[in-house]
């Protein structure tokens, strides 16, 4: 019996494993190698005859350490903290292989090569999605489904009772308008709260430095309700308070562009100075209330020039989506065919620019850590989140 230990304690047993077969750990989605050949038994030790009595050697010859061929781990057989729990065969050198984490292979994750190290570049944080393949089947699932949910479905409602009150039978236009909304109105906020849980494990990850993207979340009751309360949290502490500055000094009607372009503007920098770190502070703080305003200006002063660095990202990724999207915009009136399928690579681009911005803040908090200093010894997240 094989028992392969991963890195985050978990134990699974491989019996009758292939040698050099490569799996995935089910709990943290590390890569797992069966070892190419089996722990090495230590030599026959003869008996000790002392005054009629048989003693064993004092020291037991240690089993050595091997590595796997072309794996991304190291396997220690002798390494018994690796393991958790008190089971009997993680214990049992002969029996078990303690696997830790070494570099990870170029090119064996995504389409790009895993860095040596976080990038401080956010430019090259735009490249940071290509690095995991677990992160661009997620973009594009979930681009097909909300392009499906939010564009698809709409268009099809307005086409179907614009042709009812056509033909004057608007009331049955609008109950096949209804019928087709159903299962968006169902599965939409399950997308919405799948891309939720993503989004915050890429901050997560991101904060504990790792280089590669997160796993997906698992597709279950478990996968969609863990780690949501930080998420509802931001929700009334950071964009209900950060919001409130522009419900309250929106611009006026009567008021000339130029002053109303400079309000929006200074409006967006201001909710965006505040909400940002406000969701660092709520997934990555010790206290789950720590967001409160006193948090986020104390966060102002420790974060320093990320506060500047965050905005200026964030207009940049807004800059860059919407140039997609006013091209689907202008498409609609003359090609819908074309303005659908653009609205497609929309959905995509959207995805893949919200990711790059937690990819961001993430950063910033990891560059930034000692002086911060948020949690006191292990950081609450360390744990509670399964990456």
């Amino acid at each position: 019996m094989i028992v392969l230990v991963c890195q985050c304690g978990k134990r699974i047993r491989a019996p009758g494993a292939i040698p050099g077969r490569v799996g995935r750990c089910p709990d943290c989605g590390g890569r797992l190698v069966v070892p190419s050949e089996p722990a090495p038994e230590p030599p026959a030790i003869k008996p000790v005859k002392t005054d009629g009595l048989e003693r064993g050697p004092a020291n037991r010859p240690k089993t050595p350490e091997f590595a796997a061929v072309g794996s991304n781990y190291h396997l220690n057989p002798t390494n018994g903290s690796a393991a958790r729990g008190d089971d009997a065969d993680a214990r049992n050198p002969l029996r078990a292989a303690f696997l830790k984490r070494t570099a990870t292979g170029p090119m064996s994750e995504g389409l790009l090569p895993p860095l040596k190290s976080p990038e401080t570049s956010a430019f090259v944080s735009l490249l940071y999605p290509l690095r995991g393949a677990d992160c661009l089947g997620l973009l594009v699932g979930l681009s097909v489904v909300l392009w499906i949910f939010v564009v698809l479905v709409p268009e099809y409602c307005i086409t179907m009772m614009s042709d009812a009150e056509g033909l004057g039978a608007s009331l049955i236009g609008t109950l096949f308008a209804i019928l087709a909304a159903i299962p968006g109105v169902i599965l939409g906020p399950v997308v919405l709260v799948y891309l939720l849980q993503y989004l915050g494990r890429v901050l997560v990850s991101s904060a504990m430095g790792e280089t590669l993207p997160p796993r997906a979340p698992d597709r279950n009751a478990q996968g969609l309700l863990q780690g949501l309360a930080p998420w509802l949290v931001w929700v009334v502490l950071g964009v209900g308070v950060g919001i409130l500055p522009v419900l309250w000094f929106g611009p006026r009607a009567d008021a000339p562009a130029a002053d109303r372009a400079i309000t929006i503007g200074l409006l967006f920098l201001f909710a965006t100075a505040y909400m940002a770190p406000a969701a660092m502070l709520s997934f990555l703080h010790d206290d789950p209330l720590a967001a409160t305003p006193i948090g986020v200006v104390v966060a102002w002063f420790k974060l320093g020039v990320q506060i500047p660095r965050i905005c200026l990202v964030t207009t940049g990724l807004i800059a860059i989506a919407a140039g997609p999207i006013a091209v689907a915009v202008a498409l609609r009136p003359h090609h819908v065919w074309i303005h659908l399928l653009f609205a497609l690579f929309c959905t995509f681009v959207v995805l893949w620019l919200l990711v790059v911005f937690f990819r961001v803040l993430g950063l910033c908090y990891h560059h930034r850590a000692r002086n911060l200093n948020w949690h006191r010894a292990h950081p609450r997240w360390g744990d509670a989140w399964r990456l």
